[in-house]
């Protein structure tokens, strides 16, 4: 629930109130509302005085009543400075402290009071709690501990009003300067509540996305640093993930319900939800901290520790063979699907891509040797599972993550490059004669591609730039390197190679982990560098050498990769008995969303995965080939016609 939601439950209690009240109060409905409204106090005191048992008393209707009058008054005032008389009189008698002196001792009565005054401040102006005979008691109410449960939701409305007016905030916070000590009872008390998942928890978090939206104030800042809090959210989110199974239920063969059953898989989500709640809440208290200092220290906090030390530790301690590695990077997933906030998803890249050289220890595995290991996994859904995490890094923060991925990769130009038309059609011309021949759909299926590769450059066009990651490693003055050696050196580094490996293995992996793979590389080929274009589609250049292969070898690029691949396709359709035929039955299947095993055709599973793998690579084609052409639409190439 955000912050203001909670306001529809108060206005759904307000209203029963209001209806509640006036059937109570029927037969007095010709008398005055200040005649009502005294009468109704006058019986509270008088009942509260008696020590009256509260079952047997008319506190609460008469409570009601004056919630109800007040209410009313307020809606038909038209100026929000002035009263009415009813309020002039509840403060003019200071009858708010003395609802809280009478019900001091009776802890039944206090209860009541206390949610009085939690409705009372709802639906007052916020100039009003200015008032001494006001605020007074509210603190009164607020430093009292032994309701702690009761307390929570009338701290959570008076954080409102110090959000709508944040000089309240200095008549609930004190600061002792003699001492050097500050107090804030209702932050002490909400913080406790923090980490449920209760209406209780929604009401603490609620609050201090709006107390975090007022902490530049000097007193607010220093006692939040004093207090700790960045070390509390994140325990408490440490220990909503420590929650979570180590093995996602209904991970092993059987189906999940007939394995698990409804109970465990509540749980399981009961847990998941509120771990994502939480994850939630942290990151709108990030955006919404006003304070650079604060955000620094949640932010460190979050780093350091909860992925630094928690999350990893989760990682390192995976097996691909239990169904724990699927699981940790499913709630690595999850996390990078919840991340919108600027300064986590830079954090969150840096722990998933920055490399092991960045660290001190170099013994330490980081998370970046893990999941480009997992590559090599003997279980597709691994393998999977971290082609899709580094996807939807690139996919939808590319501007950060491009240069931690491929590091080798140079920056993005400042200028645009100018692309000549003859040495880009030349090039083109090398891949046409790759694609599929003999379809119909062939030339319809490109068009959609090309669709799909101007949306992606216009998207990546329009993409707002977040803040660029700091470079670790000490920088000195850059000398010119030539477009060349920039393609050289990147045509040796390693992730590039084990992503363009993988791609030459094509026909020894499933589908599935294929659709994954060569979706990371059409990622790769639409990024607006034009050094990775050349470095994957350009099959002239400096040939790779290195210290030890002194002998220069062939690039490996797209064009290499395609024509060996397209060269066993070519021995399968020759070994493939009515290959052309069953790679139609297959397209067809796959556009109806069926199952293959259902062929009408003799021996088709035999061969099943190689025909698919076969589709598989004639889209693949289809879509890098609408990729090149739509070259020079990046705002960094500009296509010359000179």
């Amino acid at each position: 629930m955000s912050s203001f939601g909670l306001f529809d439950e108060l206005k759904t209690r307000l209203v029963q109130l209001r209806d509640d009240t006036t059937k109570a109060f029927n037969h007095i409905s010709l008398i005055s509302p200040i005649d009502q409204f005294q009468s109704a106090f006058d019986t509270v005191i008088n009942e509260l005085q008696l020590e009256k048992p509260l079952n047997s008393s008319n506190i609460q209707s008469s409570l009601d009543l004056i919630l109800d009058v007040l209410l009313k008054e307020q809606a038909k005032n038209t100026n929000v400075v002035d009263t009415g008389v009813c309020m002039d009189y509840f403060l003019e008698n200071q009858l708010l402290e003395k609802l809280v002196t009478l019900s001091e001792v009776d802890l039944a009565y206090r209860a009541t009071i206390i949610k009085f005054s939690a409705s009372l401040v709802a639906f007052l102006e916020p100039h009003l709690l200015y008032n001494s005979v006001i605020h007074a008691p509210l603190t009164r109410l607020t430093n009292d501990q032994r309701l702690s449960d009761e307390l929570i939701e009338l701290e959570y409305y008076i954080s409102i009003k110090i959000f709508e007016s944040i000089e309240l905030l200095n008549l609930f916070l004190s600061n002792h300067k003699n001492e050097s000590k500050i107090e804030f009872p209702i932050f002490d008390h909400l913080i406790q509540y923090i980490h449920l998942d209760t209406e209780l928890g929604e009401f603490s978090r609620a609050s201090f996305e709006m107390l975090l939206t007022n902490c530049l104030k000097s007193d607010l800042e220093k006692y939040i640093l004093q207090t700790e809090f960045s070390s509390i959210i994140i325990a408490s989110l440490s220990g909503l993930f420590a929650q979570l199974p180590h093995v996602l239920p209904g991970i092993e063969r059987q189906s999940r319900r007939a394995q698990f059953g409804n109970g465990l898989l509540q749980e399981f989500d009961n847990d998941l939800n509120a771990f994502t709640s939480f994850y939630k809440f942290l990151q709108s208290c990030v955006r919404q901290c006003v304070s650079d200092t604060v955000k620094k220290d949640i932010l460190s906090q979050f780093t350091t520790f909860f992925l630094g030390q928690v999350v990893l530790s989760s990682i390192n301690s995976c097996s691909d063979f239990d169904g724990s590695t699927i699981t940790s990077l499913f709630y690595l997933q999850t996390m990078l699907d919840l991340t919108t906030e600027e300064s986590m998803i830079v954090e969150l890249s840096k722990f998933i891509l920055s490399s092991e050289d960045e660290s001190d220890d170099i013994s330490t595995l980081r998370t970046r040797d893990i999941l480009l290991s997992k590559l090599n996994s003997l279980s597709e859904d691994v393998v999977v599972s971290v082609i899709q995490i580094l996807s939807n890094l690139l996919s939808n923060h590319s501007d950060i993550t491009l240069t931690m991925l491929i590091e080798k990769c140079p920056k993005n130009p400042k200028t645009p490059q100018e692309v000549n038309i003859q040495d880009h059609m030349s090039l083109i011309s090398q891949y046409l004669p790759l694609l599929p021949k003999g379809t119909s759909s062939t030339q319809s299926n490109l068009d959609t591609y090309l669709s799909d590769a101007i949306s992606t450059l216009l998207t990546r066009h329009n993409q707002p730039k977040k803040s660029e990651v700091k470079d670790q490693q000490k920088t000195t003055a850059e000398k010119y390197v030539s477009p060349y050696e920039k393609i050289s050196l990147l045509r040796s580094d390693p992730t590039l190679m084990k992503l363009l490996n993988k791609v030459q293995s094509f026909y020894s992996h499933s589908m599935k982990i294929n659709i994954a793979l060569t979706g990371i590389i059409t990622l790769l080929a639409t990024q607006p560098n034009p050094i990775l274009f050349q470095a994957l589609f350009d099959p002239i250049g400096i040939p790779i050498s290195s210290e030890s292969n002194p002998i220069p070898t062939t690039p490996i690029t797209l064009l290499s990769i395609f024509t060996n691949l397209l060269s066993e396709y070519a021995t399968y359709q020759k070994q493939i008995p009515n290959f052309e035929m069953r790679m139609l039955l297959l397209k067809q299947h796959m556009i109806d969303n069926s199952q293959p095993e259902e062929f009408p055709t003799e021996d088709l599973n035999h061969d099943l995965e190689i025909l698919k793998n076969c589709v598989c690579l004639e889209e693949f084609i289809k879509e890098i080939v609408a990729c090149m052409m739509m070259r020079g639409g990046s705002p960094l190439e500009v296509i010359s016609y000179a």
